[in-house]
Parts: C-alpha cells; structure tokens; sequence
C-alpha cells in the first residue's frame, strides 16, 4: 500500500507538535483527534484551545480531512496572530 499521508501533513507547514489521536467509531466510522501545541506562542490561552475532533468513515478521511485541516490551520493562524499582538501591547 502506497499513500502520500506524511506528505500532506508536512505539507501543512506548521510550527509546534501536531498530535493525531485515531481510535474506531461505531459502525466502522474513525474518530481522529488534532491537536496542535506551539511552545513558541507565549499566551497561555493556548492551553484552553480543545483538540479538534472529527468522527467519520474512513473515505469521507481520504476525501476530506486535510482540506478541512489546512482551512482550520488558517483560523487558528489567525486566533494566535491576534494573541501574540495582544501579548505585545
């Protein structure tokens, strides 16, 4: 078996721990948990900041999963641009 998944997640250009928690759903649906820890970001609300939890079979994963990460990569990006200026002031 041949996959480009390791390929897509260092495509994903982030800073920090990505963590991926994948356990078995009910009726053969995944449950994957994402959470990313950035030790650079010196506010600690980022310690209030929940995995993000997604629960679905695993073709709608290979469809899907990576473009709704890279969509919610570019919202956190945005929530801790916002935190680390209002550190700064």
């Amino acid at each position: 078996m041949n996959t480009n998944f390791f390929n897509q997640i260092q495509a994903l250009d982030f800073t920090g721990v990505l963590q991926l928690n994948i356990s078995k759903g009910a009726e053969n649906n995944l449950i994957v948990s994402v959470l990313l820890n950035n030790e650079q970001c010196g506010d600690n609300a980022k310690n209030l900041i929940p995995p993000l939890t997604f629960n679905a079979t695993p073709q709608e994963f290979d469809e899907e999963f990576f473009n709704k990460i890279e969509a919610l990569k570019k919202t956190v990006a945005a929530v801790r641009g916002i935190l680390e200026k209002s550190q700064n002031q």
